[in-house]
């Protein structure tokens, strides 16, 4: 619920091939599965426009936040996304994919270390509406 003339403000992910987070593990998986892309439903900033002109706010401010992230370093990152994310929800529903997948997501996450630790692109859109 929001007040009259409250003001809203959160962060979503843009598209899951902006998300090296996301991106990355999943295509080093090299499964024949298709990844739940909605976490990503608002990817498209015409569509979260549409959605909060529609539910009557007037200033609507979206604008791009692109950040490197860690989980630390390559076991920990490949725990996190073989757990968690596109590709975590995957192993979650067929967990005897995870051996298959590990040595695979392991290497692709190894060639993005750097001082011990593995750095991924994120891509969000900030929104803030009134």
């Amino acid at each position: 619920m929001l007040r009259p003339e409250g003001r809203l403000a959160f962060v979503c992910w843009r598209s899951l091939l902006e998300n090296e987070l996301d991106a990355l593990p999943l295509q080093a998986a090299e499964l024949d599965v298709a990844a739940d892309d909605t976490p990503f439903s608002f990817e498209d900033p015409d569509v979260i426009h549409s959605v909060l002109r529609d539910a009557g706010f007037g200033e609507i401010s979206i604008r791009k936040h692109d950040v490197s992230v860690s989980c630390g370093g390559l076991e920990d990152t490949l725990k996190v996304a073989t757990t968690v994310g596109a590709l975590g929800k995957i192993v979650r529903e067929t967990p005897s994919l995870l051996d298959k997948v590990k040595p695979r997501v392991r290497a692709a996450l190894s060639s993005k270390m750097q001082n011990g630790k593995v750095h991924l692109q994120a891509a969000t859109w900030i929104v803030s509406a009134a």
